[in-house]
Order: structure tokens, then C-alpha cells, then sequence
């Protein structure tokens, strides 16, 4: 990613969150950060948000409404889960799909391809 993004990290563990946003943070990214659903949506009602990082698997909901919302306003998304993973590549046969715990070079692959696939550099 050549220019910098606003990017919208949707993590319900506050240590992965910090960590994600840190790394985004220190690449220059801007980075918004919610930790369900609605404070999500919140962010989408009242920011421009280049592309998404989701957590699949929230405190006490999944992040299906959200991706629809993602989908309906054309934001590219990646999605993150512990678990799941072939429920998730049959929901979302084309979106790229991270396994956590993911690394810094991890994340940062698929979001360059995201990016680049989206035409967002």
C-alpha cells in the first residue's frame, strides 16, 4: 500500500486490537477501532473507511451484519477467525480470510492484495 489508508479494525480482544492498530498506525495508516457490531457501524455512518479488518467471531455476535454493510458500501474486507474457516470461505468464497493468531507480515500481505485488487494504492 503506497499511500495511506483509513483503515477500520473490528477486534473484540483489546490486546489484538492494540497490536493491529499499532502496526497500521506506525505504516501511517489512520486506523478506527471498534470492538462490536453497532460501535462499528457508528464509524461507517460517520467516516470515510477504505478498507475493513473483521473479526469474525465477536463477544456475543458475529460480524454478519456488519460485512453486509461492508459489501453494501463497496469497502473491501478481510476477515479473521480462530475458527470457522470453511464456513467463512463458503460465505465469502472471495474474501481473503486471515487464521488467528496471524504475524505483522501476514496482515499486511493480504491487505497490500485487497488493496491493490480494489484499486485503492
Amino acid at each position: 500500500m503506497s499511500t495511506s489508508k483509513h483503515i477500520l479494525v473490528v477486534e473484540d480482544e483489546a490486546l489484538v486490537a492494540l497490536d493491529i492498530q499499532t502496526q497500521l498506525e506506525e505504516l501511517g495508516h489512520k486506523v478506527s477501532a471498534a470492538a462490536a457490531v453497532a460501535e462499528a457501524a457508528d464509524i461507517l455512518q460517520s467516516e470515510s473507511v477504505d478498507v475493513a479488518i473483521v473479526d469474525w467471531h465477536l463477544r456475543d455476535e458475529i460480524s454478519a451484519p456488519l460485512i453486509d454493510l461492508l459489501k453494501h458500501r463497496q469497502i473491501p474486507f478481510v476477515v479473521c477467525s480462530a475458527s470457522a474457516l470453511e464456513e467463512l470461505a463458503n460465505l465469502f468464497p472471495t474474501a481473503p480470510i486471515l487464521l488467528k493468531p496471524f504475524g505483522a507480515d501476514d496482515l499486511l500481505g493480504v491487505l497490500e492484495r485487497v488493496v491493490d485488487s480494489e484499486g485503492l494504492h
